[in-house]
């Protein structure tokens, strides 16, 4: 008896992140428009300064298929590079999907692009990312964002 409901709760399991979309996607982002929020002085960067970015979500082909939306704070320094905490909203045209990522990572000074792994957590979204968890990659390649995500 014990068997059969091993092998049920496995399957169940299965079925269960199946149904949830797990999957290890790609997705390509390009950057659209950046500003920066300077609380201090010009070009001196300050604890709380915002980047806020917002771009596209583009298929294979390079084609729009998506938006995202990107707000990182200045939260500190480590010897000269900058630490950021990051928010990031991705959602998807003609349907309901979205996804919420957070992440801090260490940026070159000046409000730079990455310039190695960015890391971010996967917290939640809708569509058929409804209630995910996992964890992304990013990287910059000098022209796109190529992101990898591992969802549970």
């Amino acid at each position: 008896m014990k068997r059969i409901s091993a092998a049920v709760a496995v399957a169940l399991l299965a079925a269960v992140v199946g149904g949830c979309g797990a999957s290890s996607p790609e997705i390509t982002t390009q950057d659209v428009e950046r500003s920066i929020v300077n609380f201090g002085k010009k070009k001196e960067r300050k604890l709380g300064d915002l980047i806020v970015t917002n771009g596209y979500i583009l298929d294979g082909a390079q084609q729009l298929v998506g938006r995202f939306d990107m707000t990182e704070t200045l939260t500190g320094f480590a010897n000269e590079r900058e630490v950021r905490t990051k928010q990031v909203q991705m959602s998807w045209a003609d349907s309901a999907d979205s996804l919420v990522l957070i992440g801090t990572h260490e940026h070159p000074p000046n409000a730079a692009p990455i310039d190695d792994v960015a890391e971010f957590v996967v917290v939640g979204g809708t569509g058929r990312y409804d209630g995910v968890r996992g964890k992304a990659e990013v990287q910059f390649d000098g022209q796109y964002y190529r992101w990898k995500l591992s969802l549970l």
